[in-house]
């Protein structure tokens, strides 16, 4: 993508979000460039608009085709899905974040759970994320919905938290990126009415989450085959 096309991409942005306008610049020294914070707003507007989810925004295009022929075999998205990428060092993570909305079916979970497994099976970097949909401007937590709540029991029962990153609040250092989604931890204390910003990262209340998470893991082999790591793939030309 040149300086031209990402110029061009977040102008329209700007028109849909000019709330926004302080985290884009356009140094013609430079290059357009938009900040980390409004990051997750730009990749969810440029999937509603049927941009490809590659790194618009970065500095180095070779780095912008790495990030393509890396993730080039990842299968398509299904409706609720933004691919975010954040920048380790030189490492490229990908952050697959899944966006769910409270009346969600089970045939649509499933959809979900799929492209969420072979995510995992594909990228030995990535993570992967869910958010709520419709409750931006609510100003109750997600804990205190109801409706939210039941959702993230379902999802639980079902296997869906299986391939979700373990927590995305609890590490230290976790990515901004990372951490404006929900991981399995959160899904599971949400349903269960106890999570709240803050809460104690206790030894008893990760052996509690991995209890649950061994149990979905259970349900979602059962339902969609083993992971299988991208370590133990064969390689291609075998």
């Amino acid at each position: 993508m040149t300086n031209d096309e990402c110029d061009r991409m977040l102008r329209e942005f700007l028109k849909a979000r000019p709330d926004l306008a302080k985290h884009v610049s356009f140094d013609p020294s430079i290059g357009p460039l938009i900040s980390n914070e409004a990051i997750p707003q730009f990749a969810l507007w440029a999937t509603a608009e049927g941009y490809a989810p590659v790194n618009a925004f970065s500095k180095s295009l070779d780095l912008q085709q790495a990030v393509r022929d890396r993730f080039k075999d990842l299968p398509r998205q299904v409706p609720g899905e933004v691919r975010l990428w954040t920048e380790a060092g030189h490492d490229v993570h990908s952050v697959l974040a899944v966006r769910i909305q409270s009346g969600i079916t089970d045939a649509q979970a499933l959809d979900l759970m799929r492209n969420m497994k072979a995510h995992r099976e594909a990228v030995a970097t990535g993570h992967v994320v869910c958010t709520f949909d419709g409750y931006a401007d609510d100003g109750r937590e997600l804990n205190d919905i109801p409706e939210v709540r039941e959702c993230c029991r379902r999802l639980v029962a079902s296997g869906f938290v299986s391939y979700l990153d373990f927590s995305t609040q609890f590490p230290p250092g976790q990515s901004e990126v990372v951490r404006a989604g929900l991981g399995a931890a959160e899904v599971y204390l949400i349903g269960q009415n106890r999570f709240r910003p803050g809460l104690p990262a206790t030894k008893g209340l990760f052996a509690e989450v991995a209890s649950v998470v061994k149990r979905s893991n259970v349900r979602a082999d059962a339902r969609l085959g083993p992971l299988v790591p991208p370590a133990v793939h064969p390689p291609a030309n075998q």
